[in-house]
């Protein structure tokens, strides 16, 4: 399993990804907004996200549109296929 720390400066996004799915995440500070498959998720600290499996991968990005910087923490299988897109 591999963890990764992420963080999202203010009015920013994350790089847009596409995998496998199996992914969990954990908000650890901030507000934002998650897109998984076009549908978009409201996020604030302390909530968490369980990104599904699917046999055509799943692509995935985050947007921080506040003045305060987001940390996130995901929780991905190290033998998962990760294309940045």
């Amino acid at each position: 399993m591999g963890l990764y720390v992420q963080e999202l400066p203010p009015q920013s996004r994350s790089g847009r990804y596409r995998w496998q799915g199996g992914e969990m995440i954990v908000f650890l500070a901030g507000r934002g907004v998650s897109e998984v498959d076009g549908e978009q998720f409201e996020w604030e600290a302390g909530d968490a996200l369980a990104v599904p499996v699917r046999e055509a991968g799943v692509e995935i990005c985050h947007h921080n549109p506040h003045d305060e910087p987001a940390r996130l923490d995901r929780a991905v299988r190290s033998d998962a296929g990760h294309r940045r897109g």
